[in-house]
């Protein structure tokens, strides 16, 4: 193809550097050589080796070659740039173009506080999903953000799935059924990590990176869950039950079912 070009230019051109001396490239084109038309490149070529030659020794072959090279390219990426515009026009007129989530999903998540997936959104347009499930000895998986609302995610061992954006950012619900949330990973307003009591028993609890268990003073794990904010936590009990718990500055945790636990050594 570049051969063709080659030949093109070489018709094209009204006078060789390789037969004329550096006075003939001193005379100025006269401006009707400037025509449009197949050869109005070349012409072009021409009068750009007249100016260089004013100040400069005429330019050898290769040279002008570079030069050729250069107005080529230049050519090509004017045309790509006029067919991406007039595709990307085309996308947005049916409706499916990509638009970026206005919240990030970059995060850790989890289901009711015992998966503790991770995902990070990236890449140029900040619409690449890598999803990490070492969690669960499980491979990375990877996807895309392909709406304000709607992404897809394959998971290497168990397949590509589809998911919905809800809940102001902070919900993901899954083709598959199942529902993430987000976890806080930010400080809270009281430090939760200790041994409360009900008055009756006593529970330890420990939040590592947003990320709650209950247990009993033996060891035994009662309850899993997970930060909403700063001021609330959610913690499913095996007993029965998912209740969320609301942080007291002042080192209580008021349930939903209207109980409350308070650190011994504050109350």
């Amino acid at each position: 193809m570049f051969s063709a070009i080659v030949d093109r230019y070489s018709r094209c051109r009204s006078f060789s550097p390789a037969q004329a001396g550096r006075e003939r490239w001193r005379s100025r084109p006269p401006r009707s050589s400037a025509v449009s038309g197949p050869c109005s490149r070349w012409n072009t070529l021409e009068r750009l080796r007249y100016e260089w030659s004013t100040d400069h020794p005429p330019l050898e072959e290769r040279q002008i070659m570079k030069l050729l090279r250069v107005l080529l390219v230049g050519a090509l990426a004017t045309v790509l740039t006029t067919v991406g515009v007039g595709l990307g026009a085309g996308v947005a007129e049916a409706g499916t173009a990509v638009a970026p989530n206005a919240t990030s999903l970059t995060g850790n998540w989890t289901d009711n506080g015992s998966a503790m997936p991770s995902i990070i959104q990236g890449g140029v347009g900040g619409d690449n999903l890598v999803v990490n499930m070492s969690f669960a000895n499980r491979p990375t998986a990877f996807g895309k953000v392909t709406s304000a609302t709607t992404f897809f995610v394959t998971f290497p061992d168990a397949g590509r799935f589809t998911g919905t954006i809800v809940g102001g950012g902070d919900v993901l619900q899954w083709s598959n059924g199942s529902v993430w949330r987000r976890v806080f990973t930010g400080q809270l307003v009281h430090d939760i990590n200790g041994s409360w009591t009900d008055g009756i028993s006593f529970r330890r609890v420990t939040n590592t990176g947003g990320y709650v268990r209950v247990t009993l003073d033996n060891g035994t794990q009662v309850g899993v869950g997970f930060a909403r904010n700063a001021s609330t936590i959610e913690v499913s009990f095996t007993a029965g039950g998912t209740f969320l718990g609301t942080i007291d500055p002042n080192g209580l945790i008021r349930w939903s079912n209207n109980t409350t636990w308070s650190h011994p050594i504050l109350h």
